[in-house]
């Protein structure tokens, strides 16, 4: 990475010799692969990104920020051709839908490159999206409740799956502010929602979201996405 971003200005060549040390040298190969893929977020934006994106980027990624880049999919793998979540133009922004699996550092990331496709690019459609872990309307907890909220609905051999997430940061949310939330559920065959309100104490509503999750076999359910028994 070039030395006024706060890299070392280092070859191609150094990156993997330095990666080889670290997993002769390291106990958990655990730590190697994160740093890995923490090193792959790096490698694309001198290259790939905007002034403003290596100017704001990289320095934090050297300075402790986790970065992650979630390409696999539940149904492909780590295939590009494969890719099928989409982004279309909404509010001055993208809409990002689709599911991704398997994204190593991603519980943990403060910066994430998201893979999807733009329609309106044609045949070159394949795009990455910067995504902050800290900006408003970024949910991490959102599909663990709804987890824990279907368990109970479950018979023996079923799983849940993610279908869709949408959220909506309507006011901002000054830190230590106390937040209720009113969180209702509904079960309609196999599909089961989470919708859920935050409101500050005044009634002031900052936040919707709805989760969709579907109740599929677990086996049949594993066996087409080529991942193992539970």
């Amino acid at each position: 990475m070039p030395a006024e971003y706060g890299g070392s200005g280092g070859d191609l060549w150094g990156f993997p010799a330095g990666f080889e040390g670290l997993a002769l040298g390291a106990d958990d190969c655990g730590f190697v692969l994160s740093a890995v893929a923490h090193a792959g977020f790096i490698q694309l934006l001198p290259d790939h990104g905007t002034h403003e994106q290596r100017a704001d980027l990289l320095p934090r990624l050297v300075g402790g920020a986790v970065g992650a880049t979630a390409a696999t999919e539940p149904g492909g793998g780590s295939h590009m051709a494969a890719i099928t979540t989409s982004a279309v133009r909404r509010d001055g922004g993208y809409l990002l839908s689709g599911s991704k699996s398997h994204i190593t550092n991603a519980p943990v990331a403060d910066l994430m490159l998201i893979v999807g496709r733009v329609p309106e690019a044609g045949g070159h459609d394949i795009t990455l999206f910067v995504i902050d872990a800290g900006q408003p309307g970024v949910e991490r907890g959102m599909e663990r409740l709804c987890v824990t909220a279907v368990a109970p609905h479950l018979r023996p051999g079923q799983m849940t799956v993610g279908v869709s997430v949408e959220m909506r940061h309507l006011a901002p949310t000054p830190v230590g502010e106390k937040v209720e939330f009113h969180i209702t559920t509904a079960l309609t065959g196999r599909r089961f929602t989470v919708t859920f309100t935050a409101a500050d104490p005044a009634g002031r509503v900052l936040a919707t979201g709805t989760h969709d999750r579907a109740i599929v076999d677990e086996a049949a359910f594993r066996a087409r996405i080529g991942a193992p028994a539970s």
